[in-house]
């Protein structure tokens, strides 16, 4: 799924260590791409995210923030 989201969605993916919760893995991420210069102030994302961290087939949440912008 990793190399297919590149190729067909244009997007680059980022792999990362099981996170137990969300809100750790999109502030881990952040700092990473941020660290990274992969991201800047006002870069719009899009979050993927599901019930049950690290389990297949519990994605239910897509949204878009403005990096910067994030609670």
């Amino acid at each position: 799924v990793y190399k297919q989201l590149a190729l067909v969605w244009g997007v680059t993916p980022y792999y990362f260590s099981k996170i137990s919760n969300n809100k750790e893995a999109y502030e881990y991420i952040l700092k990473k791409l941020k660290s990274e210069q992969h991201i800047k102030k006002d870069d719009k994302i899009v979050l993927v995210t599901g019930t049950h961290p690290g389990r297949a087939g519990h994605t239910n949440s897509i949204s878009v923030t403005r990096v910067g912008e994030e609670s």
